[in-house]
């Protein structure tokens, strides 16, 4: 189970411009610092409600324009989704994200602009912000082509963040989603049961009368294992040449588990958290790229061919 891509979600992340996809990092000098600092200082003594800004450690100022003190601040670990406006400080709007497709992450990964995540961490579920972030927490000193921000400049970020999902929340959400309905070509959301561990199985062919599978058997299967958010495996086989043995070869967790649910005949759907899958570390190929990012849950599609 080693044939895999490169997650998506930090390929979309580059592609919308919020995080840093160059290889070479630089530290800001003390005088771009210290400019930048002054110009976001002589924005903000322009704003009405120029009072109210905070300045974190790093630099970072920071006010939150609709409190919402009941909700939840988003922990690490969890899918956080955000829509943002990106402008200079002369107020043009640069970059915005797209209603239908709201950027979203693993909180707590460092993938974002170090000041879009630091100001999200400020935030509660529902709440905008508006960050002001030097460009040593934004661009840098090389800017950014697309959208257009000039090297050592500093921005300003709208943010609201719309959610911040458990991954309990993630495949409930999932299991009800139109994506797995129709992946399934099913005309409703399909019932799954849930086990002690949190694993979530889907049996699309039943066989009541196929030989049960216990620990020690070698299983012959197809599978194809994927996130929740994606439409491509990140590793598959489906010509029927996979066999292992059940509790002894070292797979995952969630997926041992999902096939000693299964009779030979049987086709599943499996789901499960990370903490039966990649856990907090992930999975990287050989060249050390993320192919599952961390805390990341996972859907397997298994058919049972054989069992000896």
């Amino acid at each position: 189970m080693n044939r895999f891509f490169v997650f998506p979600l930090v390929a979309l992340l580059c592609s919308i411009g919020l995080i840093s996809c160059m290889s070479n990092d630089f530290v800001d000098s003390n005088q771009v610092a210290a400019d930048n600092d002054a110009s976001i200082r002589q924005y903000i003594t322009k704003q009405s409600n120029a009072t109210s800004y905070s300045m974190s450690a790093s630099g970072l100022h920071y006010v939150i324009l609709n409190p919402t003190p009941t909700s939840k601040l988003p922990s690490v670990g969890e899918e956080v989704t955000f829509s943002y406006v990106l402008y200079n400080l002369a107020d043009q709007a640069l970059d915005s994200s797209k209603a239908s497709q709201l950027p979203s992450f693993t909180f707590g990964l460092n993938v974002l602009l170090p000041g879009l995540q630091e100001g999200l961490s400020y935030m509660r579920v529902g709440e905008t912000a508006r960050l002001l972030i030097p460009s040593h927490l934004a661009y840098g000193s090389q800017g950014q082509t697309s959208p257009p921000v000039a090297g050592n400049t500093p921005i300003r970020m709208d943010v609201k963040l719309v959610s911040s999902l458990t991954e309990d929340q993630q495949i409930t959400n999932y299991l009800s989603s139109t994506a797995l309905t129709s992946s399934l070509s099913l005309t409703a959301p399909p019932t799954a049961v849930q086990t002690p561990t949190g694993l979530r199985i889907i049996k699309t062919v039943t066989n009541p009368t196929g030989a049960s599978i216990t620990a020690g058997q070698s299983v012959t299967l197809n599978y194809s294992g994927l996130g929740l958010r994606s439409l491509t495996p990140f590793d598959k086989v489906t010509d029927g040449s996979f066999s292992f043995v059940v509790g002894r070869d070292p797979f995952i967790t969630g997926f041992t588990e999902g096939v000693l649910q299964m009779r030979v005949g049987e086709k599943a759907t499996i789901i499960f958290p990370s903490t039966l899958g990649y856990g907090t570390q992930g999975s990287r190929n050989a060249s050390g790229q993320f192919v599952v990012l961390p805390y990341s849950p996972l859907r397997f599609d298994i058919s049972v061919l054989g069992t000896k």
